[in-house]
């Protein structure tokens, strides 16, 4: 993942001229492919070769870490030769170096820490926020289904009420019924057992 200060960096340029080189990439082929690390865009290698299209033709110049030193072909004497009319001297011309260290240019030293620390708070961030955001949804998730079962409770208890209410009326009404018809029963198992004992033989009388 490479972003556009890099890509300035490696080509000797100015982070604003490799914005051009972007635009231009989104405007030919619609969006380039980023990963967003804080307020930073990481572009992809694939994003990368489409805006180096409309980089200008020019030597990238990749910078020497530091403390390594760049290694020189080995000097050649080549010899020279002088016509001064009157004979010729040839001069040796000195050797090169074979490296070079930048160290020697720089004003001062710079302070330098480990990356990788950076990296992992920032994975570590990424991780927070993610879970974050799991939690959130999962507790939408509960409140819906309590809100649901909220609902659907309020719907039974409802409907409970109106078959109690039914009950009641529709059980009073039974046990009347019920009670009239009894009565009815009796009624006429009395009248029965009234004409039984009409019936009955009488008793004979005793003669004077």
């Amino acid at each position: 993942m490479t972003t556009l200060a890099d890509i300035a960096r490696n080509h000797g340029v100015t982070p604003q001229a490799v914005a051009k080189w972007r635009d231009a990439a989104l405007t030919k082929y619609g969006e380039l492919p980023y990963e967003q690390v804080g307020k930073r865009k990481q572009y992809t290698p694939d994003a990368v070769a489409k805006i180096l299209e409309f980089a200008p033709s020019r030597p990238i110049r990749r910078d020497c870490p530091t403390g390594i030193t760049t290694p020189e072909p080995p000097a050649v004497k080549v010899p020279v030769e002088i016509c001064d009319g009157n004979g010729s001297t040839t001069l040796d011309i000195p050797e090169l170096p074979g490296t070079v260290d930048l160290e020697q240019f720089r004003r001062e030293g710079s302070v330098e820490i480990d990356l990788s620390t950076a990296q992992a708070a920032i994975a570590l961030t990424q991780q927070l926020g993610t879970a974050m955001e799991a939690d959130i949804a999962q507790r939408w998730q509960q409140l819906q289904a309590t809100q649901k079962a909220a609902k659907d409770l309020a719907k039974a208890t409802q409907e409970l009420d109106r078959q109690a209410m039914a009950y009641r009326i529709e059980s009073g009404i039974l046990a009347k019924l019920q009670t009239n018809e009894s009565e009815s029963v009796q009624e006429l198992l009395a009248k029965v057992q009234a004409l039984g004992k009409g019936q009955a033989d009488p008793q004979p009388k005793s003669g004077a």
